[in-house]
């Protein structure tokens, strides 16, 4: 789900410069992208919780090798008989950081197991329950409304990257801040409120009981 959405983010940024004649044509970069979403949404109602297909490390590798692949053939593709020396540096960069922000979520996610697990003295590589969902999911959050969270952070990242890359306005920052501060209170504060609301409902319950 976050990579679909990190890839649909990347496919509209790389279409809107083929349409705007910023990249030589062919391009594939736009084409890779969008089979990526493709991908991604065709494998999802099986692999959603509960699920009955996981994607594995083959799957996982190849929608990284896609996302690669798109990044590298639209970075650095400008004509340079059409952009100074500060636009050449911009589409170079450009794409890179906008892969890397719109995957934020689970790019953080892998360096903090890797931190977490090396200062343990454990294998980088060994399992635990420290990633994100795990985390949310002990916050009070179930499984699927866990996952749907990651997803409402990973499209937030991608508006506002797309929005600013696109329109190149400050808007985007306060579209985060409001968003992802609503973002974080219901985060934070909705597993609170249902705990405190069924441990109300039993008090009643229990207050209604008849008494011997």
């Amino acid at each position: 789900g976050i990579v679909a959405i990190g890839a649909a983010a990347f496919f509209i940024y790389s279409r809107d410069l083929a349409e705007g004649n910023l990249l030589p044509q062919p391009n594939i970069g736009p084409l890779v992208a969008i089979i990526a979403v493709g991908v991604c949404i065709g494998f999802l109602p099986f692999n959603f919780n509960p699920a009955r297909i996981f994607m594995g490390d083959s799957g996982s590798l190849l929608l990284g090798l896609l996302m690669a692949v798109a990044t590298s053939v639209v970075g650095g593709r400008a004509d340079p008989d059409t952009q100074s020396a500060n636009g050449q540096t911009y589409f170079f960069l450009a794409p890179i950081f906008i892969s890397l922000l719109v995957l934020a979520v689970p790019i953080v996610d892998v360096l903090f197991a890797i931190i977490r697990r090396t200062a343990s003295g454990r294998s980088f590589t060994q399992a635990d329950m420290g990633h994100l969902h795990h985390r949310l999911i002990q916050l009070g959050h179930g499984p699927r409304r866990s996952v749907v969270i990651l997803w409402g952070w990973a499209a937030l990242l991608s508006t506002v990257v797309l929005f600013s890359a696109l329109y190149s306005t400050g808007s985007a920052l306060v579209i985060f801040l409001i968003v992802g501060s609503a973002l974080s209170v219901f985060t934070v504060l909705h597993p609170r409120i249902r705990r405190h609301d069924a441990q109300v409902h039993e008090a009643d319950l229990v207050g209604d009981e008849p008494h011997a």
